[in-house]
């Protein structure tokens, strides 16, 4: 036999655990507002560690999010990385790219979407820098001559004991 009436208290029991979701996503919402790239993804992370740690519905979705988030400059990094490129139409990685600049310039680091926790420390982050930055410029020298005539074969930069895989 189904109640015909709910009380207060049965309704704020029933609706806590929807309220409890939706502050959680509120505070996402507030969190992403004028935030994208690696800035995005520290400030998700942030809420993660920090405030809803221990909290099984928010680690879930921040989780989610977080790898969502993490897959296209995780994509960047990963060609960044081993080859020298950089294709970032919306400026959300950490290099960013000035074509007007001479070569000493024409990368440089975007702190702001630089990933806090990869990269505790300025020397991290510029290690990055420069070796996606070096590859470019191996690259570049393949136009020369030395290059064209297939007597120099380029090593990956995994494959040349460089030590640049992530995990």
């Amino acid at each position: 036999r189904r109640k015909k009436h709910m009380s207060v208290r049965e309704l704020q029991v029933i609706s806590q655990p929807l309220a409890d979701k939706l502050a959680v996503l509120s505070q996402v919402v507030y969190t992403a507002v004028d935030r994208k790239g690696g800035a995005l993804i520290n400030g998700l992370r942030l809420l993660l560690v920090h405030q809803y740690q221990g909290n099984s519905f928010a680690e879930a979705i921040l989780a989610r999010l977080l790898n969502e988030a993490t897959k296209p400059f995780m994509t960047m990094f990963d060609k960044w990385l081993t080859s020298g490129v950089l294709y970032d139409p919306c400026k959300e990685f950490m290099i960013q790219y000035h074509e007007e600049a001479e070569w000493d310039g024409r990368y440089t680091l975007d702190n702001s979407n630089t990933l806090e926790h990869f990269f505790p420390t300025a020397m991290e982050a510029k290690r990055v820098l420069l070796a996606g930055k070096y590859w470019d410029g191996v690259r570049s020298c393949k136009d020369a001559t030395i290059f064209q005539t297939g007597s120099v074969k380029l090593p990956s930069p995994t494959s040349a004991g460089l030590g640049l895989e992530y995990r």
